[in-house]
């Protein structure tokens, strides 16, 4: 596969432009034409997007979604009352998830889970050694509030406590698909941390980061010519919420950090150090979904044009209704470096606008034909029609209307304030019959919901 697929060891930066180029179609007819009938299991990639258990190791999709604890958590109850009330379904936060939070224990991982109306219901020996201020405070039924209240009193200056409660609100509230992992310090050591939320609650998760700067010696990641060079100062890019990726001449990937490997469904860093991006792309789609092949070969054909150039951002689609953009910055001698952010939160928001405007403009189109219908009718009828709404401007005046009451045609076309129509003045004061133009014409006024005024006219016999 490494002979078929992107070997960019030995070419540099102008010839690998010309070598992307140049495989363009190759790849991309590769890929269609490889590209599985996939179950939705999380695959290895062969020749294409084949499904292959070595990954997931039984454990798929649809294991995560019904897990006592890693449930597949994206909305939140809005009911966040305060009160301190049992958990909601404890068996679901039973046996099964203590003994997952224990088992994090050992792996160093801090777990605090709410459920559906952000009561605390499980947490680990871990997450009170990374924050000790709930020790002996810290209960089942807890609400979520009581929680980001300790937490930000022992981490706010004197002057900033009165910023406390929009924290704490700010924080309950955090949209459930903001689910990048982010970093912090905390009581002098750095944490990452991430959350899951959904219908069942959240979880929550944090890790400490490593503190031991990396160097050419023990650290596997660092292999290109030039990266050694580099070493002491790597670890700052662990520290921050985006992917870094940094390449040698040629193209090849010499560096990661881990939340590029977060961020691409890597095993390890190693998997990303086996190639180049490309590489790293197509390993991120193994197991995609059928229905997503449209974005994977749009996104592919955007990746290619890209690589021949510099310092241009771009967008890439991934799996799951995902996106990251990228810039690149590259040396004279090859050495390129490359910031991944997560854009998926603002994409979505931004199709959530669009679908909005869309069907608010759909929504205009139809009352604007219901209008132009209406309109139509009422130009037939041998009553007259003015209608005013609430804020006393006239909507409607039918054709009827302006023959009985002598109505300048083009000023109602114009849609003029009622008061400012001075032949209409008699339907407040007198109301009833008057006679115009030797005719006795009858009003009827109905004031409708929301304010709005109908009256009509009709000649007496």
């Amino acid at each position: 596969m490494r002979d078929r697929f992107l070997t960019a060891v030995d070419r540099d930066p102008i010839a690998a432009g010309r070598r992307v180029a140049q495989r363009s179609a190759t790849v991309r007819s590769m890929a269609r034409a490889n590209w599985a009938e996939s179950t939705g299991s999380i695959g290895v990639l062969t020749d294409g997007f084949g499904a292959d258990s070595v990954v997931t190791e039984g454990f798929s999709a649809a294991d995560s979604a019904t897990h006592h604890l890693f449930a597949a958590l994206s909305t939140r109850n809005a009911a966040h009352d305060g009160r301190e009330t049992p958990v909601a379904r404890r068996d679901e936060f039973g046996a099964a998830a203590r003994a997952m939070a224990a088992a994090l224990d050992r792996l160093n991982v801090a777990v605090c889970a709410f459920d559906a109306d952000d009561r605390t219901a499980v947490w680990n020996d871990t997450y009170l050694r990374f924050f000790p201020e709930h020790v002996g405070y810290i209960h089942e039924g807890e609400p979520y509030r009581a929680n980001l209240r300790r937490f930000y009193q022992v981490r706010l200056e004197p002057e900033e406590l009165g910023l406390l409660e929009r924290y704490v609100e700010e924080g309950v509230s955090r949209p459930s698909d903001e689910q990048a992992p982010q970093a912090f310090s905390h009581r002098g050591f750095w944490l990452q941390a991430s959350e899951q939320a959904g219908p069942e609650g959240r979880v929550c998760l944090w890790t400490r980061a490593p503190g031991v700067v990396p160097s050419a010696a023990n650290d596997p990641a660092i292999e290109g010519p030039g990266m050694a060079g580099l070493a002491s100062g790597l670890d700052l890019f662990e520290h921050v919420g985006d992917g870094i990726m940094l390449t040698v001449a040629g193209g090849r990937i010499g560096w990661v950090n881990e939340a590029f490997v977060a961020m691409y469904r890597l095993p390890d860093k190693a998997r990303a150090l086996q190639g180049d991006f490309i590489d790293v792309y197509l390993t991120a789609w193994r197991g995609a979904e059928p229905c997503e092949r449209s974005r994977f070969e749009a996104g592919l054909a955007l990746l290619e044009e890209n690589l021949c150039f510099a310092g241009v951002p771009y967008e890439l689609p991934l799996p799951g209704d995902r996106w990251v953009r990228i810039v690149e910055q590259r040396r004279a001698d090859g050495f390129g470096s490359f910031a991944h952010v997560d854009i998926s939160l603002l994409k979505r928001r931004q199709d959530r606008l669009l679908r909005a405007e869309e069907r608010q403009r759909a929504t205009k189109a139809r009352l604007a034909e219901q209008s132009a219908v209406l309109r139509a009718m009422l130009d037939r009828v041998e009553t007259g029609v003015v209608m005013v709404d609430p804020e006393g401007i006239v909507e409607v005046c039918n054709r009827r209307a302006v023959e009985l009451l002598g109505l300048p045609e083009a000023a109602m076309a114009r849609r003029p304030a009622f008061d400012d129509v001075r032949a209409l003045h008699w339907v407040r004061s007198a109301g009833g019959c008057r006679q115009i133009d030797g005719r006795v014409v009858a009003v009827q006024s109905i004031v409708l919901a929301g304010g709005a005024v109908l009256h009509t006219f009709s000649e007496a016999s």
